[in-house]
């Protein structure tokens, strides 16, 4: 009996990564079908619809625009089945936290910028990923009630974004983190805060929220 006890335990120990990496294939395939599948339909109700001159040039305008939305849904899906591996890693280096946000600030967007001299053991691939989605989701959201404009901070090892917008629905407040978490009103994939909290997990940090008075929303990403 000691010996069929040991030999089940060692057999499971030994499955266990196995075990883990069809947990991520099939995460990552649920997550794939539940994105891809609004757009497919969008794309076919496009084709049925485009039966002539004019409508063929609205179609055009709209499939450009679903595609580019679509191929950025498939990139963030990619990041997210590599953050979500078991054997997911920061590939670390010396950096400079502050020049590297301030090289990924737009330019035709109104930001106040704020940043202390701070250099990190970080991943600039992983980190430069994670900034462009706060600053993505900063902007979307603010601009709903037309202020679409940041406020954008570095101090020591933190990141801070700012915007004038409604604030986070409670559920994401609640679930932060986790992926499809999008608001009611977002036209985001709820995959950008997501991958924000896998980068800060994998520096020993952590992502905050926190919704501001009398509006706006807080994001702090933390290493």
């Amino acid at each position: 009996a000691f010996g069929i006890a040991l030999g089940n335990m060692l057999s499971r120990r030994a499955l266990r990564p196995v075990m883990q990496s069809f947990d991520v294939q099939k995460r990552f395939i649920a997550s794939a079908a539940h994105e891809l599948r609004s757009p497919v339909a969008s794309l076919q109700a496009i084709c049925e619809s485009a039966d002539t001159a004019t409508s063929c040039e609205q179609a055009l305008r709209d499939t450009r625009r679903i595609v580019g939305h679509t191929a950025g849904v498939v990139e963030k899906l990619l990041l997210m089945a590599r953050l979500d591996a078991p054997n997911a890693r920061a590939q670390r280096e010396p950096l400079r936290l502050d020049l590297l946000v301030e090289s990924l600030l737009p330019e035709d967007v109104a930001i106040e910028f704020s940043a202390n001299q701070s250099v990190v053991q970080a991943d600039p691939h992983l980190l430069r990923a994670a900034v462009r989605n706060l600053l993505e989701n900063g902007l979307r959201h603010g601009a709903r009630l037309g202020a679409a404009s940041l406020k954008v901070r570095v101090q020591d090892r933190c990141i801070t974004v700012e915007d004038g917008g409604p604030g986070f629905p409670a559920d994401t407040l609640r679930h932060a983190g986790e992926p499809f978490q999008a608001g009611p009103h977002s036209a985001g994939a709820g995959l950008g805060l997501s991958i924000v909290q896998h980068v800060a997990w994998l520096h020993g940090g952590r992502l905050r929220l926190q919704n501001l008075q009398p509006h706006g929303a807080k994001a702090s990403l933390e290493l």
